[in-house]
């Protein structure tokens, strides 16, 4: 008998998203831009330079948020966080301080929304 493969780590890719959770999120943006919550919004809209003791690391936030008043807001959609990924959101967040930064995990059938600006 073949033992099933268990796949370890992100979900699947879903079209141009990486996962099923950036899928479902973007669903989320889609419906909050047709209410007029936010003007617009982009999936893995820049790459950011950040600076880690003597390395260069570069950070993709998964999501830019455009608000009605012209402030932005970057996503990032976690299923579970591990340590490497928490540090480099709030590394982002203390260089870039001008912009909002929200992770996002899905805990218990709901998005469960983290400030990393703070």
């Amino acid at each position: 008998m073949r033992k099933r493969q268990r796949f370890i780590g992100r979900s699947k890719p879903v079209g141009k998203y990486r996962s099923t959770l950036e899928k479902r999120f973007a669903d989320l943006l889609d419906e909050q831009l047709k209410t007029g919550e936010i003007v617009r919004w982009r999936y893995e809209p820049q790459r950011f330079r950040l600076t880690d003791k003597d390395k260069l690391t570069t950070y993709t936030p998964d999501f830019s948020v455009m608000l009605p008043l012209g402030n932005k807001i970057f996503y990032e959609v976690k299923g579970f966080w591990t340590a490497k990924s928490r540090i480099k959101t709030k590394l982002f967040a203390d260089q870039y301080w001008e912009y909002l930064v929200i992770g996002v995990q899905w805990k218990k059938k709901q998005w469960v929304y983290e400030d990393f600006s703070a």
